[in-house]
């Protein structure tokens, strides 16, 4: 008697076919078997074709990974809001100096370096330059002069250039530059309303 064994692996487990090729023994008696070879490629077949359905299941699952990439700039960009100053009445017998402030608020991109620089008057008095300006008010004919400046000491002139103008660095919110204006005293001038107009440039 001989007895082959069949083993079929697949990733589910495993199919064990046993065949008897001449015959086994029931209850004490010997048995002649005929197997149907037809059926039996047929089982044969169909444990391949389940063993390779879960090899095929395992080569194939997996995943791909890359990385996209997000970029952008920040350019610096600024707006400014100014707060006219506006002199009390000025009287040329009072022996002191007539003073006010005004300022300019700066809305400026985060870290951006920025020149806060003053124009020259309309009519700008004799010597005038853009780091020594020469401002005065005028009323018609008649001028009356006066200075701004960047600190409460008025020694420091807000001037029009890069070197004289005031250079901070921006916050990201409001950074407000006082400017500090004042009318020097005993300057013999006519009775009238005067004015003057400076131009305010951030340089950025």
């Amino acid at each position: 008697m001989r007895l082959t064994v069949l083993i079929v692996i697949t990733s589910y487990g495993w199919l064990l076919l046993s065949i008897a090729e001449n015959c086994i023994l029931k209850k004490g008696k010997i048995m002649n078997i005929k197997f149907n070879q037809r059926n039996l490629k047929l089982g044969i077949a169909a444990g391949i074709l389940l063993g390779s359905a879960g090899f095929s299941t395992a080569i194939f699952a997996g995943t791909a990974s890359d990385n996209l990439n997000v970029t952008t700039d920040v350019g610096i960009s600024c707006s400014i809001e100014v707060a006219d100053i506006q002199f009390d009445s000025y009287d040329p017998t009072y022996g002191v100096n007539n003073n006010s402030t005004g300022s300019v608020t700066s809305t400026c991109t985060t870290g951006g370096a920025v020149v806060l620089t003053l124009g020259e008057s309309i009519i700008p008095g004799d010597g005038s330059t853009a780091e020594v300006p020469v401002r005065q008010m005028t009323s018609g004919g008649n001028t009356l002069a006066y200075g701004l400046f960047q600190e409460i000491g008025h020694t420091t002139v807000f001037g029009n250039s890069a070197g004289t103008g005031h250079s901070f660095t921006a916050s990201g919110g409001a950074d407000v530059i006082t400017v500090f204006g004042s009318i020097p005293k005993n300057q013999s001038v006519a009775i009238g309303s005067y004015v003057d107009s400076v131009s305010v440039t951030l340089t950025y």
